[in-house]
Formats: structure tokens, C-alpha cells, sequence
């Protein structure tokens, strides 16, 4: 029995090493260039990746707005609303009593013309400090540390305004 060996046309359709290498068919007018479809999804994908990273970071904008709390100008609008009211509290004490409370703390109490009902806090959660200069004459000083909670610095406030705390 003898055996054939056949040759696979394959085989004898590969060019030789020295041929030259067939050139690629030109493309048609308007047909899309090899790898379009790939190149399109691509820049489809970095779109929506920036797309979704703005809509998260204005998402974690908001929900920072919301948990940061009152922003600087309502704490200090609401700080300095409850420093008018101490204040004309403090005035209409002096005028009924005669003089002035030692503490803050007494004018909370169902006599006096202070409506708050606990002793008051600024903005920022600190107690407002109480000074009495003067207690027969009627010159106090009320501070809010401000912000920053410390003495001494710009965001402080002292009424009377323009008053100073020492």
C-alpha cells in the first residue's frame, strides 16, 4: 500500500520571501477606516466616564452643602440677630431693675423680656460671653467667638459694634 501525499494549495498560494508583499485593496470613498468602530466606542466610553464623574462630584457638592451646615454669612447674620435681641434684653433689665445682670444666665427666667429659653449660643454652637462694665450705669459688652472659636480674631463679634472686648 503506498500513501499519497498531498500538498494543501494553501501551502503553494504563500509568496515567497521574494516577492513583494501585496498591497491592501484602497478603500472606497466614505467607507469607514479599519478600526472606526473601536476608535467611536472608545470615545463614547471617556464621555460617559466624564460624564459620570461629574455627576458624582456635583452630587458630593450638594450633599456637602447640605451636612456642612450654616454657611459663614447666615452664621453671622443669625449671630448677630440673637446679639440685637440680648442686647435690647440687657437695656430693658437695666431700665426696669436698674441695673445690670452679673451673668447671662438671669435673664433667662419668666420675668425677663428675653423670649429665649435657654442661655444662648452664636451660630457655631459656643455660648455668647456676657461682660458687665459698668452695672449701675448700664455698659456691657457681649461677644461671639465667631467661627473660629477663638479670642482675639477677625470673625469675632462685640456688640455694641465697634466696641472693643477688653
Amino acid at each position: 500500500m503506498t500513501t499519497r501525499v498531498r500538498h494543501s494549495p494553501a501551502v503553494s498560494d504563500r509568496p515567497s520571501t521574494t516577492e513583494a508583499p501585496r498591497e491592501l485593496p484602497k478603500q472606497r470613498k466614505g467607507a469607514p477606516k479599519p478600526g472606526a468602530k473601536r476608535r467611536q466606542y472608545l470615545r463614547y466610553k471617556r464621555i460617559a466616564t466624564v460624564l459620570g464623574l461629574l455627576v458624582v462630584a456635583g452630587v458630593a457638592v450638594i450633599l456637602a452643602g447640605v451636612f456642612a451646615g450654616p454657611a459663614e454669612d447666615e452664621g453671622v447674620a443669625a449671630t448677630r440677630a440673637l446679639l440685637d435681641d440680648l442686647a435690647a434684653a440687657l437695656d430693658a433689665h437695666h431700665a426696669r431693675v436698674g441695673e445690670l445682670p452679673t451673668r447671662v444666665s438671669e435673664l433667662v427666667n419668666p420675668n425677663s423680656p428675653y423670649k429665649g429659653s435657654a442661655i444662648p449660643e452664636d451660630a457655631w454652637r459656643r455660648l455668647i460671653q456676657y461682660k458687665a462694665v459698668d452695672v449701675r450705669g448700664g455698659v456691657w459688652r457681649l461677644r461671639s467667638l465667631g467661627e473660629d472659636g477663638k479670642p482675639g480674631t477677625p470673625d469675632d463679634m462685640v456688640w455694641p459694634e465697634g466696641s472693643s472686648w477688653d
